[in-house]
């Protein structure tokens, strides 16, 4: 679990839980629903027995330099270099292939770098540029055009997305965190900008922040990070965290239940929000978070992670191994895997960074694949990506 926690002020970034529970497929429906507040037999996994692994270190240049990974297709990966605001693509070797560095003021540049979605069919790199449009680049960084955002007929602006995916050849999918009037999803054209929204009902809207005022009158805020949408096949799973269940977005751009969870996000205290699905066939996997915090411990409240058997119906709370990196846990959901980092659901990668690794290697943890490419890093180079593309 890792907490972030800044003055109101400044900036409002992301916190990473993760809690749930467990569900039942129902006999005549493929709807499932599970209890949130029940306790569900434990299961142990190793991910080399779902999935195909590679670890891989990405080409250090210093006109190529990066600090996160961001996005990964078929055949490429995405970069970002925090200090400078550029975007740096690899092949799937790890090897660079361009840089973008178009962080600035005038028409064609982004203001805004951490909200991207890439699609390697057209070769467009969409960036989210605040406040009130998105800028779409080739992956050499040639502009192409801006896509506005506008305000909804409430009055309320919707340009403060928090996340982009790419849905589908027509269309960007949008998700806009801060939304309270309006739907939180909407469907961008990728040609013109026009909006589409995706009417997903709730009753209450429940904020994913948590708000502590100080004695010195400044307020402390921990924002919780929730995938909003994950691919599935040609569907895109939503997660209005508002609402108690999780619909699939068809290609007819038609809306269907998917998932349900009790008790009532609006009624259970504290809230219980769900993790997207991550459904890789014969598993569905995903996790919860309990909304609460403990200022004064700087503590957050109980996670948990689940795997759904598909072919039993069978819920378990799993941990998730690796059997080159030992004691090591796995959280294996669409917010660590997949949500905004791919457009494969099967698909995703985590980065292993160079501290921690050095940490495990010294307490004799690494083996196999993992610790002959640990041995081979060089001074420069931050971390080892984990590739997962599930079986």
């Amino acid at each position: 679990m890792r907490t972030f926690v800044f003055l109101l002020f400044f900036s409002l970034m992301s916190l990473s839980f993760a809690s749930c529970n467990k569900s039942i497929r129902q006999k005549d429906s493929s709807l499932i629903t599970f209890d949130a507040t029940k306790h569900y037999a434990s299961k142990t996994m190793d991910i080399h027995d779902i999935a195909n692994v590679d670890y891989l270190i990405l080409e250090t240049k210093d006109s190529f330099l990066y600090s996160h990974c961001v996005y990964i297709t078929e055949h490429y990966i995405i970069a970002l270099n925090s200090y400078d605001c550029s975007y740096v693509f690899f092949n799937r070797q790890g090897k660079a292939v361009s840089r973008i560095s178009r962080y600035g003021q005038g028409p064609e540049d982004y203001m805004h770098f951490w909200i991207q979605t890439y699609s390697e069919k057209e070769d467009n790199l969409y960036v989210f540029s605040y406040p009130n449009k998105i800028q779409v680049y080739n992956r050499f960084g040639v502009f192409k055009r801006s896509l506005p955002l506008r305000n909804d007929s409430s009055g309320e602006k919707t340009n403060l997305i928090d996340a982009i995916f790419d849905y589908n050849s027509k269309y960007l999918l949008c998700h806009d965190k801060l939304a309270t009037k309006s739907n939180s999803f909407y469907l961008l054209s990728k040609i013109n900008g026009e909006m589409k929204d995706l009417n997903i009902h709730f009753d209450k809207k429940i904020s994913s922040q948590i708000t502590s005022k100080q004695e010195d009158g400044m307020a402390m805020v921990i924002s919780f990070f929730i995938s909003s949408a994950v691919p599935d096949g040609k569907d895109y799973i939503l997660n209005e965290y508002s609402s108690d269940t999780l619909f699939a977005l068809k290609p007819d751009l038609k809306l269907q239940a998917k998932f349900v969870h009790k008790p009532s996000v609006g009624t259970n205290t504290p809230p219980i929000l769900l993790d997207g699905l991550l459904d890789i066939g014969q598993y569905t996997f995903f996790s919860a978070y309990e909304m609460a915090y403990d200022f004064a411990k700087n503590e957050g409240g109980k996670e948990n992670h689940y795997v759904l058997d598909n072919k039993s119906g069978t819920f378990y709370e799993v941990t998730m191994k690796n059997k080159d990196y030992a004691d090591q846990d796995l959280t294996v959901d669409a917010s660590n895997f997949i949500s905004g980092r791919s457009s494969d659901s099967k698909l995703g990668f985590i980065k292993l960074r160079r501290d921690d690794l050095e940490k495990a290697d010294s307490d004799h943890k690494l083996s196999g694949p993992l610790k002959k490419l640990f041995d081979s890093m060089n001074e420069e180079d931050p971390f080892i990506l984990m590739i997962v593309h599930f079986k």
